[in-house]
Formats: C-alpha cells, structure tokens, sequence
C-alpha cells in the first residue's frame, strides 16, 4: 500500500544507507539488495508492542522468506547493544539494524504520526493483545515514529512500498511475498 503523500513510492529507486547490525557490523543496504531481493521493515521503537508482535510473526514466518530466497532484515532506532538485546530477547533469526538517529527513516519518508495514529481508537484493540502477549518495554527511540516496508529488488528498485496510516498497520507476509513473487 502507497499513500497519497509519499514521494517514495513502487519503481523509486531504494535509498541507500549505511548502519550497523546487531552485531556491531557496518551494513549497506545496497550491499544486501545487490545479494538478493531484499525485504526492509521499519518499527517504531524497540519498547512498542504492536512491533514486537510483528518482529514475532516475522520470525514464525522467517523460512517462507528464506524459502523465496529473500534477505529480511527489520531496522530498529536504538544503539547496538539495545537492537542487540531486542533480538535475542524475542529470537529473531533475521539481522536486524540499528538507527537511533532515524537516518533510513527519513531516507525511506516515513512519517511520524499523531497521538491518534499512534494510540488512538483505532489501535486500542491491537495494542491491548499485543501488551498481553508479548509485554511492553522502555521507549527507546520516537514513540511519534511511524512503521514501514519496502521490497526492493536486486537492481535497487522499489517494488513494494508501505508507509503505515498507524502504528498497528503493518503488512503481512504474505503480501510482502506477493511483491516478491510479481517482481
């Protein structure tokens, strides 16, 4: 899903940035799409829950994307050793990205988002299961922060862009592997 107010959009060329993984490894991102089709996912932040079950159902879901030979990776605002706790804490098997200083995300033009996109009505429901689930931690990052993703093929470009309406707006798998597949 596009909106109507992102510039960044399906057949764009993906920007490219520099950050360090979990593991404290400098990563371009160009370096990965050049690899194989690459999925990015943006979260808000490392304490928010609604991200924390979508990094879950991405790691239940993590050999159908190995399995479409894709590389998955979830960028974080927090430092290494907290995108690092993150990941082991909930055993995600797919490298993840650290940028506390939001430099993808304004890269990517995700939007910040407005108290009642961000914790208005129409996430209540979705956060209380997510809080029940999976627990809440420490904001660590832009609680403001909007979420997103982008399937970005081999040569660079932008096959899928998802710039999220709220914070509980997240595509699925499935339709992240569509993208592939059409591309």
């Amino acid at each position: 899903m596009e909106t109507a107010c992102s510039r960044l959009a399906v057949g764009s060329v993906a920007p490219d940035a520099e950050l360090k993984d979990h593991s404290g490894q400098t990563v371009r991102l160009s370096a990965l799409w050049q690899q194989r089709t690459l999925v990015l996912v943006f979260i808000r932040h490392l304490g928010c829950p609604l991200c924390r079950a979508h990094c879950i159902e991405l790691r239940d879901d993590f050999s159908k994307f190995e399995h479409a030979h894709v590389e998955l990776v979830v960028i974080a605002m927090g430092a290494v050793p907290e995108v690092a706790a993150f990941r082991a804490g909930l055993g995600l098997p797919f490298r993840m990205l650290a940028d506390i200083e939001q430099v993808s995300y304004r890269l990517y033009e995700l939007p910040r988002g407005r108290l009642g996109s961000v914790a208005g009505p129409r996430v209540w429901w979705q956060g209380l299961k997510a809080i029940l689930s999976f627990g809440a931690g420490r904001i660590i990052g832009d609680p403001m922060q909007l979420p997103g993703s982008f399937v970005i093929d081999r040569d660079g470009i932008i096959r899928q862009a998802h710039h999220a309406a709220n914070s509980a707006d997240w595509l699925s798998t499935e339709a992240m592997l569509d993208a592939v597949r059409r591309g």
